[in-house]
């Protein structure tokens, strides 16, 4: 599946924007302990395990998308439903459904 999606974004034009799950490491419990020492963010970047949703998600403007999970069912964003890349801000993606009673 990696590599369709790879060779997808080659057709695309516009520049690749990667999102990480995981981009900071913060430290827990007590502050005292100086022997604990957080794992490095790329060794927490380096697992995707198939029962979580992907750590890094790279996508374009143009790109089309399956929403895989109820996001906000009202407004049409429920498992299943097909959406295309509009814009990628620095925290937000902005879509639009294709198809069905909430196209646009």
């Amino acid at each position: 599946m990696a590599e369709i999606n790879k060779a997808i974004f080659m057709w695309l034009h516009g520049s690749l924007r990667t999102f990480h799950s995981t981009d900071t490491v913060e430290q827990s419990g007590d502050k005292d302990d100086g022997n604990v020492v957080p794992p490095p963010l790329k060794l927490l970047q380096a697992f995707n395990p198939s029962s979580l949703p992907l750590l890094k998600l790279s996508l374009k403007v143009d790109t089309p998308v399956i929403l895989l999970q109820n996001l906000y069912p009202k407004e049409g964003l429920y498992n299943g439903t097909y959406i295309i890349i509009i814009c990628i801000g620095r925290c937000c993606i902005e879509t639009q459904i294709l198809g069905g009673s909430f196209y646009g």
